[in-house]
C-alpha cells in the first residue's frame, strides 16, 4: 500500500510539472546587495525582476527543465552600479514560433548582463546606459533569433553568438560613445543577418559571420574605430564611414561574395569619408564584386582578389 501511494504522489507531481502555465512571477527590491531569483517551468509564463540600488543580482530561468515551455517572458530592470542580470531560457517544444522572449534594461556603470536562450526561436532586447558594463548573449540551436542590443558610454563591451542552426537570425545593434569593444559571431546557420551602427571613437568591433548568405550592414560615425569582419560565400556587406583615422578590415571566402548590396546603403559598397582612414578588401574565391568609395585626405582603400 505505502509502495502504491508513493507512486501515485510521483505521477501527480510529474503531471503538475507538464502541465505547468499561465504563470506570472514578479519581484521589486530597494538597496543595495539584494538578490532576486525566479524560475518558471511551463507555457505561457511571466517574470519581471525590478532593483533600485547597488551591487544587486537578479536571476530568471523558464523552461530549463525542457518539459513544455513556450511563448514565456521575461523582463529585468536595474538602475545602479555594480548590478547583474541573468537569463536562461529553453523552449520545451522545439521551435514553436515566438518561444522566448526577454527583455533586459540597465542604466548605470560596472553593470553586467548574461542571457542563453536555446532550442527555439528567441527575441530579445538588451539595453545598457553607463560605462564599464559587459553583456554575454548566446542564442543557439534555433532559427529565426532576433537579437536587439544597445549600449551607450564609456568602456562597454559586448560578446554576442547567434549558432548551431541559426538560420535567418538577425542581430541588430547600436554602440553610441568611446573606447567600446564587440566581438560578434554568427554560424552554424544560413542567411544570417547583421546591422551595426557606431558613433563615437576608439571602439573595436570584430565579426565573424561564417554562415553562407549571411550579410551585413555596418554605419561607423567618429574617429579611431578598429572593424574586422570575416564572411563566409555568397555573403553581401555594405559598410559607410564617416570620420578620421578608422581602420575597417573585410575578409570574404567563397563564391558570389560582394561588397555591395541595396538596403540601407543602396548599392555603394563601402563609403568613406573623412581623413586617413583606411580600408582592406580581401575575397578569395570567384564571382566576387567589391566596390569602394572615398573621398577626403591621406585615405587609403585596397582591394585584394
Amino acid at each position: 500500500m505505502k509502495k502504491l501511494i508513493t507512486l501515485m504522489f510521483a505521477i501527480v507531481l510529474t503531471s503538475s510539472m507538464a502541465f505547468a502555465q499561465d504563470n506570472t512571477a514578479s519581484s521589486t527590491a530597494t538597496g543595495s546587495y539584494n538578490s532576486s531569483d525566479i524560475a518558471q517551468d511551463g507555457s505561457n509564463n511571466e517574470a519581471t525582476i525590478t532593483q533600485n540600488g547597488s551591487s544587486n543580482a537578479a536571476m530568471i530561468e523558464q523552461g530549463i527543465q525542457g518539459i513544455t515551455s513556450n511563448n514565456d517572458v521575461a523582463s529585468i530592470n536595474q538602475v545602479g552600479q555594480g548590478n547583474s542580470a541573468v537569463l536562461k531560457s529553453r523552449d520545451g517544444w522545439g521551435g514553436s514560433p515566438a518561444a522566448i522572449s526577454y527583455t533586459v534594461d540597465q542604466q548605470g556603470n560596472y553593470n553586467s548582463v548574461e542571457a542563453t536562450a536555446f532550442n527555439g526561436p528567441a527575441t530579445g532586447d538588451i539595453s545598457q546606459a553607463g560605462s564599464d558594463n559587459s553583456v554575454k548573449l548566446t542564442q543557439h540551436t534555433s532559427s529565426d533569433m532576433l537579437t536587439e542590443l544597445e549600449q551607450s558610454g564609456i568602456g562597454n563591451s559586448a560578446t554576442i553568438k547567434q549558432i548551431s542552426g541559426a538560420d535567418n537570425s538577425v542581430l541588430q545593434a547600436t554602440v553610441n560613445g568611446d573606447y567600446n569593444t564587440m566581438d560578434i559571431t554568427q554560424s552554424g546557420g544560413a542567411w544570417q543577418k547583421l546591422v551595426l551602427g557606431v558613433s563615437g571613437s576608439s571602439n573595436t568591433v570584430t565579426g565573424t559571420l561564417g554562415a553562407h548568405d549571411a550579410d551585413q550592414f555596418t554605419s561607423i560615425e567618429g574617429n579611431g574605430n578598429t572593424f574586422e569582419f570575416y564572411q563566409d560565400k555568397s555573403s553581401d556587406a555594405g559598410i559607410s564611414i564617416s570620420g578620421d583615422y578608422n581602420d575597417v578590415s573585410l575578409m570574404q571566402n567563397g563564391i558570389g561574395n560582394s561588397v555591395f548590396d541595396t538596403v540601407p546603403w543602396d548599392r555603394n559598397g563601402i563609403v568613406v569619408n573623412g581623413m586617413d582612414n583606411t580600408v582592406g578588401v580581401t575575397q578569395n574565391g570567384n564571382y566576387n564584386t567589391a566596390t569602394v568609395n572615398v573621398a577626403g585626405i591621406g585615405n587609403t582603400a585596397t582591394i585584394t582578389q
